[in-house]
């Protein structure tokens, strides 16, 4: 009966399933049919729906910035079929007891919530007008926004990984289709790539050879060829290695980019206008190497490998493909020489750091410059070079000149060269009397003397030595000491004298005498403590003194901290002595009493001491109030205050050094590697240059 009752039941549910079907066909057909032979037209059948629909009403992006913004404008409407066959559809407005909720998510390529926005309506009339999602604040842009994370580049894997914007509308109870109530568009993220655009250039500091214990000065060009910028913030190594013939590094040298220390934001812009020139320092060659071949690898964001074939790459910048991490890595070969050849000595002519100007007859006079081996061996026993200091009329080396000094370069224990290895330099300095003899101006001239070879260096391309000579042959000590005594300058007529002796501390102290008084000598870096009896010297050296042609005033620098009061700044000073009063001055800032903050340095006097000027690193020197940057040119006006006044003379773009005054104190003379000095010519030489300053 259980059993029959079931079936039974069964037989009625089916029954009424296939009558119910049966039905709506037959309404269906009669509907179409009344539609067909054209019995009522315009007249068909009107029936009431809800249906809930999302569209954009703008195009969306297929490609999207990592870091960038993705915006939709998506619109929310109620809407019809307007080719339903049986029935015309009219709107039914969603009642305002329901809550509509519109949804847009931002969604990673595994479908990971990146972010979303919620917009809700409470019910839903085809009469609203504002239905276009907003996220902006207070709803003014009629659109939603979605900013894209850096962090989502890493999660880029290969070039067909999609992000999606999907966006759904609910709540309504009386709704027929939701099929439209969904609206999905996917896209690709733009990432950046990072590219070393060609082989590096290369140099050797032993040009034209590349050779043993020479440096190689590789200059590469970086790119960011993708689409977006890198990261803002994210810094990433640009590695130069030097490897041998056997693919070993041998050496290696790194830089960060991108460079941010001019307070730019610290991001590398697509394209080829934003390229960056990198320049390494040296990769030092072994001075032991016999290698025919070397090669000089250039790593963009990527580890280089410790060999040729066990290659490492990590990544900082996470990049586009195809091409990550393709074009990170290039390379560039070259050849030493496969003969060994003989020491060549040079002498560096841009080495030369000399005095230059007018000078007495046995004046004496500090010259200095360095003499390198460009030869691809060291220098040995059997090896005999002598490098000549001459003064010349001309440019080029004949019996006419005068020998000024004859250094021994050969290879025996005890000379010069010995053991001098390939692209080692040998630096000479030291203080050379001039002749009493000669009278004119004269070139500078170093030659090198190998065997019957002579070869000649200027050490300037013009004569920088002046001699005046009155064929005095007589010499006197200014002083008779035990400490060594050095750097003399003298007043216009000869009788006031100050130099530097190092006293039995092993510190630099400067001292004063009136030669034909003939009176003992005076402690003018004397500690502020010290009286007549103890005569105390300055706590540290002072240097490079200066007095002026009528013996007045004295300047010098100094690091000495005990010269005046309250010197705290722990920098070089310049300083003043009045030889009437044995006063000292510090050069600062007097309106302000602000110490300087930098090194201040070499100070030069004019004839009446009422003008001194100095090089200095110090940013608050001028009593103007000027901020100055880098090393500067300063004037300070002794003659104006209690302390006088300073002056900035220069504001370049680089430093400024090696500056005079003449007697008169009218023209400033000094060296720059300023390129913006000059208003009326551009300054593209490279080189320093000298400039005098009118008053």
């Amino acid at each position: 009966m259980n059993s029959q009752s079931k079936n039974g039941g069964d037989m009625i549910s089916n029954r009424f399933t296939i009558n119910l079907s049966f039905f709506r066909t037959v309404v269906l057909f009669l509907l179409t049919f009344w539609s067909t032979m054209g019995f009522g037209q315009g007249a068909l059948p009107e029936i009431e729906v809800t249906d809930l629909n999302l569209s954009f009403t703008t195009p969306m992006s297929d490609n999207v910035n990592a870091g960038g913004v993705i915006s939709a404008q998506i619109l929310v409407s109620l809407v019809t079929n307007e080719n339903n066959p049986i029935a015309v559809e009219k709107i039914q407005n969603v009642p305002n007891g329901e809550t509509i909720t519109a949804v847009v998510e931002l969604r990673d390529r595994n479908g990971v919530l990146i972010n979303s926005h919620t917009q809700t309506y409470a019910g839903f009339a085809n009469t609203m007008q504002n239905r276009v999602l907003d996220n902006s604040p207070g709803g003014t842009e009629r659109q939603v926004s979605f900013q894209i994370p850096w962090t989502e580049a890493e999660k880029k894997l290969n070039a067909n990984d999609r992000w999606t914007i999907t966006a759904y509308v609910t709540g309504s109870s009386t709704e027929t289709r939701v099929a439209n109530n969904i609206l999905r568009h996917s896209f690709d993220l733009n990432l950046p790539n990072l590219k070393v655009v060609s082989p590096p250039t290369l140099q050797s500091t032993s040009s034209p050879n590349f050779l043993p214990n020479s440096d190689v000065i590789a200059t590469a060009v970086i790119e960011n060829n993708g689409t977006v910028q890198t990261e803002p913030g994210s810094f990433f190594n640009v590695t130069a290695v030097l490897r041998d013939q056997r693919g070993i590094i041998v050496d290696r040298e790194t830089k960060i980019l991108p460079d941010s220390t001019d307070g730019s934001i610290a991001t590398l812009n697509p394209g080829a206008a934003n390229q960056v020139k990198v320049e390494f320092p040296g990769l030092r060659i072994p001075a032991d190497t016999s290698d025919e071949n070397m090669s000089v690898e250039i790593n963009v964001d990527r580890e280089p490998a410790t060999s040729t074939t066990n290659a490492f790459s990590y990544n900082i910048i996470n990049e586009e493909f195809p091409t990550r991490d393709k074009d990170n890595n290039v390379s560039e070969h070259f050849s030493l020489p496969r003969t060994v050849i003989t020491p060549i000595l040079r002498v560096i002519g841009s080495s030369f750091s000399g005095e230059e100007g007018r000078f007495d007859g046995l004046e004496p006079i500090r010259i200095s410059f360095s003499v390198r081996n460009e030869g691809n061996r060291p220098v040995n026993f059997s090896d005999n070079s002598r490098v000549r200091v001459v003064l010349s009329m001309d440019d080029s080396y004949d019996d006419m000149d005068f020998v000024l000094r004859e250094f021994n370069f050969g290879g025996a224990p005890g000379e010069l060269g010995f053991d001098l290895l390939p692209n080692e330099n040998v630096f000479l300095d030291w203080v050379q009397q001039l002749p009493d003899n000669l009278e004119g101006d004269y070139y500078l001239l170093a030659s090198v003397i190998d065997g019957s070879n002579n070869t000649d260096y200027l050490l300037n391309n013009t004569p920088t030595i002046t001699l005046r000579s009155k064929n005095v042959s007589s010499l006197q000590r200014v002083i008779a000491r035990n400490n060594p005594t050095e750097r003399p300058d003298a007043s216009f007529d000869g009788r006031f004298v100050v130099y530097e002796e190092t006293d039995a501390n092993g510190v630099k102290q400067i001292w004063y005498r009136d030669t034909v008084v003939g009176s003992q000598p005076i402690l003018v870096s004397r500690n502020i403590d010290s009286n007549s009896t103890s005569n105390l010297g300055g706590n540290q050296n002072s240097l490079r003194p200066r007095i002026s042609g009528d013996g007045r005033i004295i300047t010098f620098h100094s690091r000495a901290s005990d010269l005046v009061p309250n010197d705290k700044n722990e920098h070089a000073d310049v300083f003043l002595y009045k030889t009437l009063n044995g006063q000292v001055i510090r050069a600062l800032n007097a309106g302000t009493n602000q110490e300087p903050n930098g090194a201040s340095l070499y100070p030069d006097i004019n004839f009446d001491g009422s003008k001194i000027v100095f090089h200095s690193t110090s940013t608050n020197l001028p009593a103007d109030g000027t901020t100055t940057t880098g090393q500067q040119i300063f004037l300070w006006d002794t003659n104006i205050g209690t302390y006088g006044t300073i002056s900035a003379i220069t504001a370049g773009n680089n430093h400024s050094r090696e500056v005079s005054i003449d007697d008169a104190g009218s023209t400033i003379l000094f060296s720059s590697d300023a390129t913006d000095l000059d208003d009326d010519k551009a300054d593209n030489n490279g080189k320093s240059d000298v400039y005098a300053h009118d008053l």
